[in-house]
């Protein structure tokens, strides 16, 4: 599959919780077809799909209310109230002390919001009858307000998510980048200044250093960083035990009698620099140079096994 296709679904859903929650609430709490006072109201929908506040001032109403949409979800329900004028997109709503339900598949004349509202004057001071879809009950008179204010700061995660996606895409871009540039000067043995890799990739010093330890292209790339210079140590110990070959060569080619204390001690030394770079070594998984450097560490002791103290001027 495509990278990009998976990135793609990403911002879409990040997108879609940034702006979906927030949008949702504001049009389902600032619509004024919904516009009520109390602190007990159920947003009820008819056929229509017309929505409608309807507040409830007696607690009995209400419990009976909820429990009866609760337990009747099969059946058939009513709202039913006395219509007094109110200023929403309706111009009217329930007298919320009239308020009461009725339940099941009974006759009685019930209209939709719209048909109430085309026909206002003949409602009013009448108790008419609303056959409903679904309804929802809210506690408080700012629950809306409450609910659109949770769901905004629900909504900073995916803002916070999608900053750092961002972030983090922007910054393995440069990481790789570095990469790069690293690796074309992966060849030379002196290594690179960190101010030509810093015109190569366009960052500032201090940023680039702090990218290649973050991004650990120091451990990835097995680099050795002085204050100055970057260095691969593949290239600085394969250098080191090329040295240190020719430095030994040259004392394997004495005899016994010609060895001196500075020759002794040295090999000991070569000996600790083949340690440290076999450790190295392993440490990649180099099987190859592994086996070059036991080969030399094995030379050494043996050669070391040999001499006595009296072969040594």
């Amino acid at each position: 599959m495509n990278r990009k296709v998976p990135k793609l679904i990403f911002i879409v859903v990040i997108i879609g919780l940034l702006f979906g929650y927030p949008t949702y609430f504001l049009l389902f709490n600032l619509s004024n077809d919904i516009k009520h006072e109390n602190n007990r109201w159920a947003i009820v929908k008819d056929s229509d799909g017309n929505q409608l506040a309807v507040e409830v001032l007696n607690s009995d109403i209400w419990e009976e209310l909820r429990n009866d949409y609760k337990t009747n979800l099969n059946s058939s329900m009513f709202i039913q109230g006395i219509v007094i004028p109110y200023d929403n997109s309706w111009q009217f709503r329930f007298d919320p002390s009239t308020v009461s339900s009725i339940i099941g598949d009974v006759r009685v004349i019930h209209y939709t919001i719209i048909e109430i509202a085309n026909n206002l004057e003949s409602h009013l001071s009448s108790l008419s009858v609303i056959k409903i879809e679904s309804i929802k009950f809210f506690k408080y008179k700012y629950a809306g307000t409450i609910g659109l204010t949770i769901d905004i700061t629900l909504s900073i995660a995916p803002i916070i998510m999608f900053s750092l996606y961002l972030f983090s895409e922007k910054e393995k871009r440069i990481s790789d980048k570095i990469k790069e540039a690293l690796l074309v000067f992966k060849e030379i043995p002196e290594g690179i200044t960190f101010i030509l890799l810093s015109q190569k990739v366009n960052l500032k010093q201090k940023r680039l250093e702090k990218l290649i330890n973050k991004k650990n292209l120091k451990e990835e790339l097995c680099l050795q960083i002085t204050d100055d210079r970057i260095q691969f140590k593949d290239l600085i110990y394969s250098k080191s035990i090329c040295q240190i070959e020719e430095q030994l060569n040259i004392i394997l080619r004495l005899s016994h009698n010609q060895l001196t204390h500075e020759h002794y001690s040295k090999l000991f030394q070569l000996k600790n620099d083949l340690d440290e770079a076999l450790l190295y070594f392993k440490d990649s998984s180099n099987v190859e140079k592994q086996k070059q450097i036991e080969i030399k560490i094995e030379g050494i002791i043996n050669l070391l096994d040999s001499i006595t103290l009296d072969d040594i001027i």
